[in-house]
């Protein structure tokens, strides 16, 4: 809710501290959420933390079974995209396509 109000710095730090604790928790359900916000939510003011932060999801969503995640892989191929890495982008798209005809979204 904070990010639809603008408020970018409060909606930081809660998505900040949600995945502390889902991390804390060992929770792989809840902790692949919350990273994935708080990428998308850095994305227009912290490209080098939004880097990272991506890097840090496709490293879990890989360890935590990509299929429980398709999601994921939609906003790493608009990083891609932004990038100017459009095969990257293509295969990232592909992936998520197939993830969630496999669920049957």
């Amino acid at each position: 809710m904070a990010l639809n109000q603008g408020l970018h710095d409060e909606a930081e730090a809660v998505l900040d501290e949600g995945w502390t604790l889902a991390r804390e928790l060992d929770d792989v359900g809840l902790t692949g959420s919350p990273l994935l916000t708080l990428a998308a939510a850095v994305s227009d003011r912290d490209e080098a933390r939004e880097e990272a932060l991506y890097a840090e999801l496709l490293i879990f969503v890989e360890d935590n079974g990509e299929e429980r995640f398709p999601r994921a892989f939609i906003n790493l191929a608009e990083f891609a995209l932004r990038r100017g890495e459009y095969a990257k982008a293509e295969q990232y798209s592909r992936k998520s396509l197939l993830l969630l005809r496999e669920e049957g979204d």
